[in-house]
């Protein structure tokens, strides 16, 4: 069976604006997914720093904690 991948990217400007501390900088993204298909699907998520993805209001990946 076929593995379907579908990415989400979200493009940031290279650096920050002068006056912006890179270390105290954050972005917030919301979004939605319907899929095509019903059925189980396997969700990940990848950042540079601490970041948190909630499906319906629910933690379903927390990468806020050191590993």
């Amino acid at each position: 069976m076929p593995i379907a991948t579908h990415v989400l990217e979200v493009p940031l400007p290279d650096g920050v604006e002068p006056g912006v501390d890179e270390r105290e900088f954050v972005a917030r993204v919301r979004g939605g997914f319907i899929p095509d298909e019903s059925g189980p699907w396997t969700l990940s998520l990848t950042s540079v720093g601490p970041s948190v993805m909630r499906i319906d209001g629910d933690v379903a990946v927390d990468n806020t904690a050191p590993e």
